[in-house]
């Protein structure tokens, strides 16, 4: 077998030069290595002197660097022999190393929409935006490695869970709780990402099993920090009078009627809009009027009221360090986002979690279902 230095070169030759009759390429033929080694010599000398500083390069990296080095190398020119003739004509004839990296970009998207489900492509075409267009093929992009990790997941654990009974989690008056959950993390959603966890419920029910779903609401739980209270506002013009007034009288972007970028940004999202606002003014050293969301115990549902008053405040008073805890509690009271943040970095790190803001059951179940990584160690 030809040694990995040896074959980058050969491979990376091929890539460029994708010489007729020579592919797939075989570098163990004599007769293949003798007609790469003739192309070689009839380079240019700068570009003999490249390659051969691309193999002492190499030679200093690690094997498995190599080994992905090599690989890339591979499924790039099986790629480039495959193109049509103009494309490839387009790659190979480009003048620089930035021209043929815009021009295989350009190719490879082609190719990715082409490849998509016809109402996929449909609504590509429909934008006429280039940063629009980009952000939708990240957002599919996206979706396309979550479904793979999904997968992957899947394949490693669904036998050790679907075994005729629901997981922990749906079990009992966890499920319940589970629902309430849901219900919470609602508004904290956007709209994609709550048709998905919908989609999931409706699947895991009529499929019988609902750990596809259980792991979605965990990713959405914890990709979205819940604050206890009533959503509040999402965009300028839900903001309350008072702070709109204040913000036009001694801002001068909101008095020429202009959002700054880092909050037009996350308009319309819940609590990112007022979490960027809020945290805008601190940078400006503006005191907002009125607090923009709820930070009082009286403001706070009856559920979480109800913990504070019988679990998490007597919990808190048993001795003198975790009096300290509850003093800084008190001190939050009337400032947001900090109380109900508080509330519930408190429920965590207590172990006390909070019926219906809080993950229910077995920590351990939710464990299982937060695992990513691929176990590779042989069975024994």
């Amino acid at each position: 077998m030809m040694k990995p230095r040896i074959l980058v070169f050969v491979l990376f030759s091929a890539c460029l030069t994708v010489i007729a009759g020579d592919n797939p390429i075989n570098p163990d033929d004599p007769a293949y290595l003798r007609r790469q080694f003739a192309y070689f010599e009839r380079l240019p000398i700068e570009r003999q002197e490249q390659l051969r500083i691309l193999d002492r390069d190499f030679a200093a990296l690690n094997p498995k660097e190599q080994e992905r080095l090599i690989r890339t190398l591979q499924n790039y020119n099986a790629w480039l022999t495959k193109l049509p003739e103009p494309d490839r004509k387009r790659i190979l004839e480009a003048t620089n190393s930035e021209d043929r990296l815009t021009a295989i970009r350009q190719i490879r998207l082609r190719e990715y929409i082409e490849s998509l489900p016809k109402a996929y492509r449909d609504e590509y075409l429909q934008i006429t935006d280039v940063k629009k267009q980009a952000e939708k093929v990240r957002e599919w992009r996206l979706e396309e490695q979550q479904r793979q990790e999904d997968w992957e997941f899947a394949r490693q654990h669904f036998s050790e869970w679907i075994t005729g009974k629901p997981l922990p989690m749906f079990q009992g008056g966890d499920r319940a709780l589970v629902e309430k959950l849901v219900a919470n993390l609602e508004p904290y959603l956007s709209d994609m990402e709550r048709d998905s966890l919908r989609q999931r419920k409706f699947l895991g029910e009529v499929e019988g099993h609902m750990w596809w779903y259980a792991r979605e609401l965990l990713n959405l739980y914890e990709a979205h920090p819940l604050l206890p209270g009533k959503p509040g506002p999402k965009d300028y013009k839900s903001l309350p009078e008072n702070v709109r007034t204040y913000l036009e009288m001694n801002d001068p972007l909101f008095k020429q009627g202009k959002l700054p970028p880092e909050i037009q940004q996350v308009e319309g999202r819940w609590p990112d809009f007022p979490l960027a606002v809020t945290k805008y003014c601190e940078s400006k050293n503006l005191k907002l009027p009125t607090p923009l969301g709820d930070c009082k115990k009286e403001q706070m549902p009856e559920e979480i009221r109800d913990y504070l008053n019988k679990v998490l405040e007597p919990a808190l008073s048993k001795n003198e360090q975790k009096k300290k805890l509850l003093a800084q509690l008190h001190a939050t009271e009337g400032r947001w986002p900090d109380y109900p943040k508080m509330i519930m970095e408190l429920s965590k790190s207590e172990k006390l979690p909070i019926a219906g803001w809080s993950l229910p059951g077995n920590p351990q179940a939710w464990d299982r279902l937060r695992k990513r990584k691929i176990d590779t160690k042989p069975a024994n």
